[in-house]
C-alpha cells in the first residue's frame, strides 16, 4: 500500500498544480482602478517666484491637491487614465506686505478644478506592484485671488476656463482582492488669461502660469 501511495504522489501533485493554473486562468484580472488621493501641491517656476518686479511672479506657497483617479487597463502595459482634481495654493502674504510696505494687505488663494484624460503606460514590477507613466491633457476652471486692504477691494478675483497639461509617474500596490494603494508624482501646467477688475473699475489682463508638482497618495478599489 505504501508503494502505491508513493507512486501516486507525483500524479496528485501534478493534478493540484494543473487545477491551480486552471483556476488562475479562469479568474479574470481587474481592469478598472479607482482611487482617491491627496497630498501637497508644490508651486514651481514663475508661480512660486516672490519677485515684485516680475509680472509673472505668483507668490504661491505649497498648497493642497485632491485627485480622483481612474485607470482602465486595456492590457498589461497600456491603459486609459482620467483624473478629476482640485488644487489650492495660498499666497505668501507676509512677503507681499514686506515688498509693498502695506501691512494691511489681505489676499486669499489661487485655485483650480478640472478634468484630464490620456494614455497610461504600465509596467508590472511583480504580481502585486505596477508602475505607471501618464501623459494627459484636459480642461480646468482656474481662480485668481482677490486683494484687499482695510476692507477695501483693490483687485477682484476672476474665474476663467483654460486648457492644461499634466504628466507624471505612479505606483499601484494591490492590498487584497479588491483594494490597492496608489501614489503619484504629477507635474501640472496651466496658463490661464485672467481679466482682473481693479478698484477703479478698469480691467487688467494678466497671464499667470499655475504650475505645480503634486505628490499624492491614497487607497482605491479595483474591479
Amino acid at each position: 500500500m505504501k508503494k502505491i501511495v508513493l507512486l501516486l504522489l507525483p500524479f496528485f501533485a501534478l493534478t493540484q498544480v494543473k487545477a491551480q493554473e486552471t483556476e488562475k486562468k479562469s479568474t479574470p484580472s481587474a481592469k478598472h482602478y479607482l482611487s482617491l488621493q491627496l497630498g501637497p501641491a508644490l508651486s514651481t517656476g514663475d508661480f512660486a517666484r516672490k519677485d515684485i518686479d516680475n509680472e509673472q511672479a505668483g507668490f504661491a506657497k505649497t498648497g493642497f491637491a485632491l485627485d480622483l483617479n481612474y485607470t482602465y487597463q486595456v492590457n498589461e502595459n497600456i491603459g486609459l487614465a482620467a483624473s478629476a482634481f482640485y488644487t489650492i495654493n495660498s499666497l505668501a502674504i507676509k512677503k507681499i506686505r514686506e515688498l509693498t510696505g502695506v501691512s494691511t494687505l489681505k489676499t486669499d488663494h489661487w485655485q483650480s478644478i478640472g478634468l484630464v484624460v490620456g494614455p497610461a503606460f504600465s509596467y508590472p514590477v511583480s504580481d502585486k506592484v505596477k508602475t505607471d507613466l501618464r501623459i494627459m491633457g484636459g480642461i480646468t476652471s482656474a481662480n485668481s485671488p482677490d486683494i484687499r486692504t482695510n476692507g477695501f477691494l483693490l483687485a477682484d478675483e476672476d474665474w476663467v476656463t483654460a486648457a492644461l497639461f499634466q504628466t507624471g509617474v505612479g505606483v499601484r500596490v494591490d492590498l487584497g482582492k479588491h483594494a490597492f494603494f496608489a501614489s503619484h508624482l504629477d507635474f501640472r501646467y496651466i496658463n490661464p488669461r485672467f481679466e482682473i477688475t481693479m478698484s477703479s473699475g478698469e480691467q487688467e489682463i494678466r497671464r499667470q502660469q499655475l504650475s505645480t508638482l503634486n505628490l499624492t497618495c491614497g487607497v482605491g478599489v479595483r474591479f
